[in-house]
């Protein structure tokens, strides 16, 4: 039987679920071959999301937020950036969302997992979309969240 995991309970119990700064080779070894071979899957459809509304902004709520990086030189040429979050709490008072973020294990943008355990704080201005609920699996010991299509997303490097 499969238990359904939840990002709750990955913040109470990081020792459990998440991993540590000295995670051994073998387990990033074990998502470079699992993710390889997802990679390579031909006519991969983007991801269905849904547009925002602050009363779908739940807890464990997966989004896609855009970030635009400013510098003091370059002003117009800004680049922007789209991350897959997870919505931690929200603040009905100050209309801020409390967020952790995820990074992409492959080049196909399907699969996640948590960067570092630290929230975030970003307006509903700033939420592009409302993602479908990924599967979550464990790879070594880091969870995984897969969706079954495409995210589009930019990372910085």
């Amino acid at each position: 039987m499969k238990k359904k995991l939840k990002f709750s309970d990955a913040i109470r119990e990081p020792t459990k679920m998440l991993c540590n700064e000295s995670e051994s080779d073998d387990d990033d070894e074990l998502l470079f071959h699992v993710n390889k071979k997802r990679s390579t899957s031909p006519n991969l459809r983007n991801v269905e999301c849904k547009e925002v509304k602050w009363d779908d902004l739940q807890r464990d709520t997966f989004i896609l937020v855009k970030y635009k990086q400013f510098s003091k030189s370059a002003v117009r040429n800004c680049p922007e950036y789209k991350y897959v979050c997870l919505v931690d709490h929200k603040d009905d008072d100050d209309g801020e969302i409390g967020i952790v973020g995820l990074r992409s294990l492959n080049e196909t943008c399907t699969d996640f997992y948590i960067n570092e355990v630290t929230i975030s704080y970003v307006s509903t201005d700033m939420i592009e979309a409302i993602l479908p609920t990924p599967e979550t699996k464990f790879v070594g010991r880091r969870i995984v969240y897969s969706f079954t299509g495409k995210v589009t997303v930019f990372e910085k490097a």
